[in-house]
C-alpha cells in the first residue's frame, strides 16, 4: 500500500505543469476578452477555470504524498504546501466568481484572478527551488559554483575545491528541502553526518566509502550517483573527491599541507584563474579625433560608459567589410573591449590586426568564414573572456590555443568542425570554461539528433526476426549496417521493417538536413537454434550474482547493464567453466557468449574462449580457442556477444571455458584488485 502511494506521489512533477499552463492560458484569454470587449471566450474561460481547479486538487494530493516519502522536508516545503493549498482554494473561489451574475460580487472576479496568478507564480517558484535549489530562477549558477583558485597551496581543500563540486553535482538532491536518502550536503556538519545508510565517506579510505562506490557504479544502476538525469562528475572531479577523502577529509586544511600528488597537482592547475580583471585595465580614453575617424569610415564605436575608456564596436551583418575596415580599428587598439563581427563577410585575411587588440574582452565571429588561422592570432589576448565561433570553419586544431587563453570563460562552438572528442578534451583541460556545443547549453541550441530506437519483439530468436527503427521526429532518415561497420549516409537507407535470419549486430544513425547526425545506436540480435537441456557449472558464481544457476545462461532472458537484475552470473577473480548438454546429438557450428563490461564496477569482458565437444560426455576434442584484446577503457557500461564459429560437427556435450581478466589493470582506480566476469546467455547454433 505504501509503495502504491509513493508511486502516485511521483506523478506530482508531471501533473503540476497542467494547472500552470491552464491558468496562464485562461488569463491570456481573459485579457484578450477585456481588450476586445467581447464575450465569445466566456465558455472557454469557464471550462478552463473549472479544469484548472480540479487538476490543482489532484496536484495538491500528489504533492502531499510525495512530501510524505521523507525526501522533501523543511520550512520551504511547508510554505510550498500552504501556498499550494491557498492557490487551489483561491482557484475554486475564482470559478464561483466567474459564474456569479451578481454585479457587486463579479467586481471581485478580475482582482481574484490576478491573485491566483500571483499565488501560482510564487508556488511554482518555491517548487522549483525545492527541486533545483534555493533561488534557482534568478541565481547565476555557473558563477556561484565555479571553482577559481589563484594560489593552489593557500587554498582550503574543502571550501575551495570539494564544496563547489558538491554544490554543482550533489546539492540539488541533497538539501534541507529535498533530502534524498535522508542525506543533506549543504554544510560540512550535514555532509559528515551522512544519511539513512550511515556515513557516506570514511576518512582516509576512499575505496570503501559509500559515496565513491556509488559514483563508480554504472550509470544505469539505481544507486549510481549522481542520477543519470543529472550532470555527471568528471574524472577529474572524482579524483579530487577520492584524494580529499584519502587525505583525511579535513574541512579546514590547506591544499599545500595535504601534499597533493603530481596527478592531483596537474588537475588543480586546471582550476587556477589569473588574478586579473579587465576593469583593472589602465588606458586613456580614445580622443574625439579617433572616434570621429571611425565614424567617418562607417564604424560605430561607443565607450562602455561615460567613465570607461573601453570601446564597443559592432560590425555585425556587414557584407561590405574589407581589410582596410578592420585595419582602422588600430586607432583604438588599446581601448577596444568588445568587437562584434557576427554574420559579416569577414575573412582570415582581414583579421590580421586582431593580435594587436590586447585588451579585447569579447569577440563575436559567429556565422563567418573564419578558420583556425584567425584563432591562432588570439594567443596573446590575455583578457579575452568570451569567444563566439558558432557556425564557423574552425577545427580541433584550435583546442590548444583556446585552452591557453588565461581569462576565457565561455566559448560557443555549435555547428563548427570541432568533434565531440575535441570538445571533451578542451573541457578536461579547462574545466571552468563554459562550452556551448550541445542542445540546451546556451543561446544556440544544438541540432544534434537523438539516435533511433531499434525495435524488435525479442533479442534472441530461433528462425527469423523483424526489426524496425523509430524516432518521434519529423523528416528524419535512418541509415543502417548489418556487417559490424559504422553507419553513415552512404549505408543502407531504412525504408521499412526488415528481417534478419542469423545472429546480427544492427547499427543505425538518424540524419536530417541542417542537423548533426545522431550517435550510433546498436543492438545485438542472436539466433539460437538449439535449447540447452542442462548446464553443469564447474565454476561456482558469487552468491550475490548467482541468478538461478545454470538456467540463467539458457533461459533466453537478456540481462541489462544494471547487472543486479538477476539475469547475470558473476564470477570474482575466476574463469567460467561449464559443460552444456544439448539432450541429444546436434550439428553444432557456433557458440555465442553474452558478457558485460563496466570497468567502474570492476567488470571486464572475457580475455578468451575455449570450446571442446563430445558425443558421450567423457571424451572431448578441442574445437576452438581464441583470445581477445582488452580495451584500454570502455567509454560506458556495455554488453557484447562473443561468437566463435567451428567446423560443423555432431555433438551432444560442449565444454566451455570463458577466460576472465582476473585482476584490474594498472590504469584502473583499484589496480590489482579482483576483477569480475559477468556471463548472461550462452547460445548454440
Amino acid at each position: 500500500m505504501i509503495e502504491t502511494f509513493d508511486f502516485i506521489g511521483r506523478f506530482h512533477p508531471v501533473i503540476l505543469h497542467l494547472p500552470i499552463g491552464i491558468f496562464l492560458f485562461v488569463f491570456l484569454l481573459e485579457i484578450v476578452s477585456r481588450l476586445k470587449k467581447t464575450d465569445e471566450h466566456r465558455p472557454t474561460i469557464g471550462l478552463g477555470l473549472l479544469s484548472g481547479f480540479l487538476i490543482s486538487i489532484v496536484t495538491c494530493i500528489t504533492g502531499y504524498i510525495l512530501a510524505e516519502t521523507g525526501d522533501y522536508q523543511g520550512e520551504l516545503v511547508d510554505q510550498h504546501k500552504k501556498l499550494a493549498i491557498a492557490m487551489t482554494i483561491a482557484s475554486g473561489l475564482l470559478y464561483i466568481l466567474n459564474k456569479s451574475n451578481q454585479n457587486h460580487i463579479s467586481k471581485l472576479y478580475f482582482p481574484a484572478f490576478c491573485t491566483v496568478i500571483t499565488l501560482l507564480t510564487i508556488t511554482g517558484h518555491q517548487g522549483g527551488s525545492i527541486t533545483h535549489g534555493d533561488g534557482f530562477l534568478w541565481s547565476n549558477q555557473e558563477q556561484e559554483e565555479a571553482i577559481a583558485i589563484v594560489d593552489i597551496n593557500s587554498a582550503i581543500a574543502y571550501k575551495d575545491i570539494i564544496e563547489p563540486i558538491i554544490k554543482k553535482k550533489c546539492v540539488s538532491c541533497h538539501n534541507e528541502s529535498k533530502t534524498k536518502g535522508g542525506l543533506i550536503m549543504t554544510t560540512p556538519q550535514h555532509f559528515a553526518l551522512g544519511g539513512k545508510s550511515g556515513e557516506i565517506y570514511l576518512a582516509g579510505d576512499a575505496k570503501n566509502s559509500e559515496m565513491i562506490r556509488r559514483i563508480h557504479l554504472p550509470i544505469e544502476e539505481k544507486e549510481h550517483m549522481p542520477p543519470r538525469s543529472k550532470k555527471q562528475l568528471s574524472e577529474d572531479e572524482t579524483s579530487l573527491l577520492e584524494w580529499w577523502i584519502n587525505k583525511g577529509a579535513s574541512y579546514d586544511e590547506k591544499i599545500g599541507s595535504l601534499k597533493p600528488t603530481e596527478k592531483i597537482t596537474s588537475i588543480l592547475k586546471k582550476y587556477t584563474q589569473p588574478n586579473d580583471h579587465y576593469l583593472n585595465i589602465k588606458v586613456d580614453k580614445p580622443s574625439k579625433q579617433k572616434m570621429t575617424a571611425l565614424l567617418s569610415a562607417g564604424i560605430i564605436a561607443n565607450t562602455l560608459s561615460k567613465e570607461s575608456p573601453l570601446v564597443d564596436v559592432s560590425l555585425s551583418h556587414r557584407k561590405d567589410l574589407t581589410k582596410s575596415t578592420i585595419q582602422k580599428l588600430i586607432n583604438v587598439k588599446h581601448q577596444l573591449s568588445i568587437l562584434d563581427l557576427g554574420f559579416s563577410n569577414v575573412t582570415d585575411k582581414m583579421m590580421s590586426p586582431v593580435s594587436s587588440f590586447k585588451n579585447l574582452r569579447n569577440l563575436k565571429l559567429q556565422g563567418t568564414k573564419i578558420t583556425d588561422e584567425t584563432i591562432k592570432r588570439l594567443s596573446n589576448l590575455k583578457h579575452l573572456e568570451t569567444l563566439n565561433l558558432y557556425n564557423t570553419e574552425v577545427t580541433d586544431d584550435i583546442i590548444d590555443i583556446i585552452a591557453k587563453l588565461p581569462s576565457l570563460k565561455s566559448v560557443y562552438l555549435w555547428q563548427t568542425k570541432l568533434t565531440k572528442e575535441g570538445v571533451t578534451q578542451l573541457q578536461q583541460r579547462k574545466p571552468l570554461l563554459e562550452i556551448t556545443h550541445q542542445q540546451g547549453e546556451g543561446i544556440f541550441d544544438d541540432a544534434t539528433l537523438r539516435p533511433p530506437l531499434i525495435v524488435a519483439e525479442k533479442d534472441i530468436f530461433k528462425d527469423s526476426l523483424e526489426v524496425e527503427f523509430d524516432l518521434n521526429f519529423k523528416s528524419v532518415e535512418f541509415y543502417y549496417t548489418l556487417d559490424n561497420s559504422e553507419p553513415d549516409s552512404l549505408s543502407t537507407k531504412y525504408t521499412g521493417p526488415f528481417k534478419i535470419a542469423s545472429s546480427t549486430l544492427v547499427k543505425v544513425i538518424s540524419t536530417k538536413e541542417g542537423w548533426e547526425n545522431s550517435e550510433v545506436a546498436e543492438k545485438q540480435f542472436v539466433q539460437a537454434k538449439y535449447a540447452i537441456a542442462h548446464v553443469d557449472l564447474k565454476t561456482k558464481p558469487a552468491d550475490k550474482y548467482k541468478g538461478e544457476g545454470g538456467k540463467t545462461i539458457t533461459d533466453f532472458k537478456k540481462g541489462t547493464s544494471a547487472f543486479t537484475d538477476g539475469n547475470w552470473l558473476g564470477f570474482e577473480g575466476k574463469h567460467f567453466n561449464a559443460v552444456l548438454d544439448l539432450g541429444e546429438k546436434q550439428e553444432v557450428s557456433s557458440v555465442s557468449v553474452s558478457a558485460l563490461d563496466a570497468f567502474g564496477s570492476w567488470i571486464f569482458y572475457p580475455t578468451g574462449i575455449s570450446i571442446s565437444t563430445s558425443t558421450d560426455g567423457t571424451n572431448y576434442t578441442l574445437r576452438k580457442k581464441n583470445t581477445y584484446e582488452q580495451l584500454e577503457k570502455a567509454p560506458a557500461p556495455s554488453m557484447k556477444n562473443f561468437t566463435e564459429r567451428i567446423d560443423p560437427i555432431e555433438a551432444r556435450y560442449i565444454k566451455l571455458q570463458v577466460l576472465s581478466q582476473l585482476k584490474n589493470p594498472d590504469w584502473h582506480p583499484n589496480p590489482g584488485g579482483k576483477s569480475w566476469l559477468f556471463i548472461d546467455e550462452v547460445l548454440i547454433n
